[in-house]
């Protein structure tokens, strides 16, 4: 997959860009998974604090919607698309494809987190404040500290905002 200057390699020691026919080749769930882990490094690498260029954001939300053509029911590549609409200033479609993750993969604990911000985003204090409850019992239930942590800061916050 090629990103503005930069090519996406399925692996360090391939040769060959990460593309359509590649995705589609991935049948095991360990491939889906390096897949899903190359689309947040990629993520990681072009954030706002990167000295990278970051992808437009259309083009980034046309990369991962492509993405999730060819994987519908990988919750890690609707976690990725979820972002990218959230990043830019999408939130109501950030929040049907982080219900789709959850839907997929019920444990996931960040993607109930990333439902409680897209939803706050787009003004839904009340629904927003359930999907981080939501996302808390399940970070528990999991042992993931860190979510867990973050989405208590969240849930604070609307806290005192709501006085």
């Amino acid at each position: 997959m090629v990103l503005g200057t930069r090519t996406v390699r399925a692996s360090p020691s391939s040769t060959a860009p990460l593309s359509r026919e590649s995705i589609a080749a991935a049948q095991l769930p360990w491939e889906r998974a390096k897949v899903g882990l190359i689309l947040a490094a990629v993520d990681e690498m072009t954030s706002a604090s990167s000295t990278i260029p970051r992808v437009a954001e259309p083009d980034r939300i046309a990369e991962f919607k492509e993405v999730a053509e060819l994987m519908p029911d990988d919750p890690v590549v609707r976690f990725g698309l979820a972002g990218a609409y959230l990043d830019a200033g999408k939130p109501e479609n950030a929040a049907d494809e982080y219900r789709e993750a959850i839907r997929l993969k019920p444990n996931y604990s960040a993607a109930h987190r990333g439902l409680g911000r897209a939803l706050e985003r787009a003004g839904q204090i009340a629904e927003a404040r359930v999907a981080y409850q939501q996302g808390l019992e399940v970070a528990t239930r999991t042992g993931d500290l860190q979510t867990g942590k973050e989405i208590e800061v969240f849930l604070r916050r609307l806290e005192k905002a709501a006085g």
